[in-house]
């Protein structure tokens, strides 16, 4: 028991770790059961409890079961909180001590293979972060640690999704019928259908031909629901059976049943449809009528009783050229070849200028067509000249070389540019080989360039000193570059440092002299006024005029203008002898003093008022008194007893005109003297501006409402609000709920305007808010309208009323082409089609049925020509409009005879061309040429070039007969070497021109050649070769 004990102790840990319970299913999430199943031991060095629990009660499923007598190995210790046995006779415990409550081997102490990362899960040790699918649960947590989307295994296991598309509770992954709710495995009909047998007759509908007939499986002769009765006892099923009540007849026939189909003329016709019933030849009366036969002369298939060209094969009318002369139009430009005489140039009917096969387009419009003009887009030319077309030919400066190609086209003695360019010739004068225009020294024939020296002199240094000879003018001294004041071998010393070179002056240690002057070496000849005289000597050094100081001294010159013996420079008028002082009045003038107040009359302002010498403010007469001492004379001043002002201002005389806030408003005037802005306190007072906001007329600062220009007081509803009883129910429309009706303060049930009337449906809606006041269902019109069930029998959201498929789940009514109907039950999704009419009832309707009277439920269309491959003449062509002239079946785009009926589309030469209509049936010709107009290809035409449709050849040698040029002598070469139209086959002088071939003696040659013209000599014979036959020539002796 002791051992169940430890077996139990450790498999409730493991649980207790794994998180779960024994069917793996719950989460353990309660530690404290375990706390009854473990013991403190006490251990020692020396012993080890062997006893160390008992009466654990655990059963299998860990639900709790009574277990005692417990028993535990002596040797086997049990570590609290650890699930790792220790032997108890162990030197050293410590050492091989491992708790692991998870058992995994990964715990604390040495015993432990390593530290445990999680001791609650055993499959977590070294790595507990590990997450390979980036799910966000640890591999080691994770039993699918490969797949992102799952933790555990599932019904399908880890990698493969327990995803149920058809909602049946069965995971794709174990369901035969993936995509089938109502089936789960193929069953005896697959998947997709149902195992149903709705007849009843022990075979299920998906292999019973006739499901809902329980007398048949298979459709029969007659098909489902139908009997396979034979009525008249005739061997076929009525069904079957046209004439079901006529034992002789199967099908109506020609006469219908019940009706013998009689032919008296055994033309193969019964009476009942030969309209010509005793003409043996026809059974209707064709284009002749009966009794009168349908002959075709020219075997063109048009009766000669209506062909008005009976003999033409070609033509049933004349048409423009006529019978016996095609109208081909080989150029199909509308003009038959008869009158058109370009017949191959599908642009032109006459030649024109460029002929046929070539346009007379003007491309530059230079009246010369393209065909003859050398310069098809130039305008100017019509051959390219010397300089091509799109260039002038010109030669402008008379050199006989055009302008395109002379680089100096208007310098006659130069064609190219040269080094000196055009206009300027290329004369070498110094024979240099360069030419003076690029010779900087044209005469110099050592020199191209200047240089330093420039023409005929050397770029020679001797000294080396960086400076040519011919600059240098010490060549032979480095040192120096010019001679400068002491000549090429002495140096320019100046030891006083005045610029003058030691070797050039008297006063080397004088700075401001290089020689002695008239001073001497160390006194400067200044001359500082420029008279010429150093100052040293000069009495007035600064004066230019005066050497000597004289009797008025420097600056003043030495004379006497006036010769009054006065010099002028103590003469105040040194040009008036009468006077040497000027006076007041000054030269030239007598001194008078009139009102002899001292004041010379030149200069006396009242000169004959003793008491005043000035006018000043008052004038002579006025005296200038100043009694407040202003500076303004009583003359003047307007104000003369007040000394701050001379004129009253806004103020008066004694107050100063002061405006402290310069306003313009004098203090004295200006009730707000410190307020700039006002000069009177108005509303507001000084300092506050008499803002009016809302415009009302009252200034804000006595305006309770300034933002609201018809209140400047609260009133009743307040600023912004207007105090206005509009329905005049003595309650203001600021606190009435209906302020427009007069009998309402309050909405109520139906609002203001509305009296709260009663609810006639009696649905709980008052009349006034119920848009259906008789509908007991409804409180709005909805979709359907008042008095109509908003019903939806398809549960697609979309009412019945107004769903475009009625019976059909398509919440979005797409409708793409707007016919009313829903693409999802439109058998014409893109073209409208209200009557939705499918006349081969293949699901299409008929206005986008590729083929709308045939079946053809896949629609297919290969050549995508809008016409179904099951009813389109040409399959694998695209012909939209299905034309087919020759009614045979096949489409003039495929036909290989589209005017000719010829519905086997025989084409023995393979070149797509049908025997029916083609020229050269046993010869390849896909371009059908036929340059003769004779309905024979030129291919295979004998006479390619001259009308002849019999194509006869009475030699046989391929040339026809009717270009020949020995018919009756079989000649293919038709060589004919004198060119007379007579091939040498039958030419009787085939080397000599004779159109004629007369032939008076018959003898087979004829007289052009004939040595005998008049006697027959077949022969030809000429013993002496003298150019007469011997059968006429008198010479010859036989």
């Amino acid at each position: 028991m002791r051992i169940l004990g430890i077996f139990v102790l450790t498999m409730a840990l493991g649980l207790y770790a794994c998180g779960g319970s024994g069917d793996g299913g719950d989460v353990f999430e309660d530690p404290g059961v375990l706390d009854g199943l473990t013991q403190d031991v006490p251990l020692d060095s020396s012993d080890v409890a062997s006893e160390v629990l008992a009466d654990i009660n655990v059963d299998d499923d860990g639900s709790g079961r009574d277990e005692s007598d417990s028993e535990i190995a002596e040797d086997t210790v049990v570590v609290p909180d650890s699930s790792v046995d220790v032997p108890a006779d162990s030197e050293d415990t410590g050492a091989q001590q491992c708790i692991d409550p998870d058992r995994d081997g990964y715990g604390t102490g040495a015993g432990c293979l390593g530290a445990d990362c999680d001791e609650s899960n055993p499959a977590c040790n070294l790595n507990c972060t590990k997450d390979s699918d980036h799910d966000m649960i640890a591999d080691c947590r994770d039993l699918c640690p490969d797949d992102v989307r799952k933790s555990e295994p599932g019904a399908c296991g880890c990698g493969v999704s327990d995803f149920d598309t058809d909602s049946d509770g069965k995971a794709d992954c174990v369901d035969g019928c993936p995509f089938n709710g109502d089936k789960t495995v193929p069953g005896v009909c697959g998947c997709d259908l149902p195992d149903v047998d709705n007849d009843d007759d022990g075979r299920m509908d998906c292999f019973d031909e006739c499901p809902a007939d329980p007398d048949k499986t298979s459709a029969g002769y007659c098909g489902c629901g139908e009997e396979d009765v034979d009525g008249d006892d005739d061997g076929v099923p009525d069904c079957l059976d046209s004439c079901p009540a006529d034992p002789d007849k199967t099908s109506p026939g020609a006469c219908g049943c019940g009706e013998p189909d009689l032919d008296p003329d055994s033309d193969g016709k019964p009476n009942c449809v030969d309209t010509c019933p005793e003409d043996p030849a026809k059974v209707w009366p064709g284009f002749c009528g009966c009794l009168v036969p349908e002959t075709d002369t020219d075997g063109d298939k048009t009766p000669d009783c209506i062909d008005l060209c009976p003999g033409d094969s070609r033509k049933v009318k004349p048409g423009v050229c006529g019978c016996g002369q095609y109208d081909s139009d080989r150029d199909n430009d509308g003009w038959a070849d008869c009158v058109d005489t370009c017949p191959n140039d599908p642009f032109k009917k006459v030649p024109g200028v460029c002929g046929c096969g070539f346009s007379d387009v003007d491309a530059d419009q230079d009246g010369t067509p393209n065909c003859t003009d050398g310069c098809k887009f130039d305008a100017a030319k019509t051959q390219p000249g010397e300089c091509g077309c799109g260039v002038a030919d010109g030669d402008s400066d008379d050199d006989g070389v055009q302008d395109c190609f002379d680089e100096c086209p208007m310098d006659p003695q130069k064609t190219s540019t040269g080094f000196c360019g055009c206009g300027e010739g290329e004369t070498d004068t110094d024979r240099d080989r360069v030419p003076d225009c690029a010779d900087e020294c044209p005469t110099d024939p050592d020199k191209v360039e200047e240089g330093a020296c420039g023409c005929f002199d050397s770029d020679v240094d001797t000294d080396n000193d960086g400076l040519e000879d011919c600059f240098d003018l010490c060549p032979t001294n480095p040192d120096k570059v010019i001679a400068g004041v002491c000549g090429c071998e002495q140096p320019d010393v100046d030891t006083d440092s005045d610029g003058a070179m030691d070797c050039a002056e008297t006063c080397p240690f004088d700075a401001t002299k290089t020689a002695p002057g008239v001073c001497g070496c160390g006194i400067p000849d200044n001359d500082r006024d420029l008279d010429g005289v150093p100052d040293c000597v000069d009495e007035c050094p600064l004066d230019p005029d005066k050497s000597l100081v004289g009797a008025c001294g420097c600056w003043v010159a030495e004379g006497d203008a006036d010769s009054d013996g006065t010099p002028d420079c103590y003469d105040e008028c040194p040009t008036d002898p009468d006077k040497q002082v000027a006076g007041p009045c000054g030269c030239f003038e007598v001194e008078v003093d009139t009102d002899r107040d001292g004041a010379p009359d030149c200069v006396d302002e009242c000169p004959v008022n003793p008491s005043k010498t000035l006018a000043g403010f008052c004038g002579c007469s006025i005296s200038e008194s100043d009694p407040d001492h202003d500076g303004w004379p009583t003359c003047v001043d307007g104000c003369p007893d007040s000394v701050i002002k001379q004129e009253p201002g806004f103020c008066g005389c004694y107050v100063d005109d002061i405006d402290s806030d310069l306003d313009g408003a004098p203090d004295c005037v200006d009730l707000c003297p410190n307020d700039p802005l006002k000069s009177d306190p108005l509303f507001c007072g000084c300092g506050q501006q008499e803002t009016d906001t809302d415009g009302d007329g009252n200034p804000d600062c006595v305006d309770v409402c300034p933002f609201d220009r018809f209140k400047i007081t609260n009133g009743y509803c307040g600023c912004g609000v207007e105090d206005r009883d509009s329905d005049n129910d003595f309650r203001l429309d600021c606190v009435d709920g209906c302020p427009f009706d007069p009998l309402k303060i309050e909405p109520g049930a139906c609002g203001c305007g509305k009296a709260d009337s009663g609810d006639t449906d009696g649905d709980g809606a008052a009349d006034c808010v119920d848009e259906c006041p008789l509908d007991p269902d409804k409180v709005d019109p909805g979709f359907c309208g008042c008095g109509n069930l908003e019903t939806d029998l398809d549960s697609d959201g979309v009412p019945d009323c107004v769903d475009n498929c009625l019976n059909l789940i398509n919440p979005m009514q797409t409708d793409s082409d707007s016919d009313g109907i829903g693409d999802d039950c439109d058998n014409c999704d893109l073209f409208p089609s209200t009557d939705q009419m499918d006349s081969d009832n293949d699901g299409f309707g008929d206005v986008c049925d590729v083929c709308p009277m045939l079946p053809n439920p896949g629609q297919e269309d290969r050549d995508n020509d809008l016409a179904g491959d099951l009813c389109d003449n040409c399959v694998n062509l695209p012909n939209v409009f299905q034309t087919d002239s020759d009614s045979d079946g096949l489409g003039n785009e495929c036909d290989n005879c589209p005017s000719a009926f010829n519905i086997t589309q025989n084409d023995a030469d393979s070149d797509g061309v049908g025997d029916e209509c083609d020229n050269c049936v046993a010869l390849s010709n896909t371009d059908q040429d036929d340059n003769d107009g004779d309905r024979v290809g030129t291919a295979c035409d004998n006479c390619p070039t001259l009308f002849n449709q019999e194509q006869e050849d009475h030699d046989s040698d391929g040339r026809g007969t009717a270009c020949d040029n020995c018919p009756t002598v079989s000649n293919s070469d038709q060589l004919d070497s004198d060119g007379d139209g007579f091939g040498n086959s039958c030419d009787n002088c085939p080397f000599v021109v004779n159109a004629a071939q007369v032939d008076s003696d018959g003898d087979l040659v004829g007289n052009a050649c004939d040595n005998c013209p008049a006697v027959a000599n077949n022969d030809q014979a000429d013993a002496d070769n003298d150019g007469i036959g011997n059968a006429c020539d008198p010479d010859y002796v036989g």
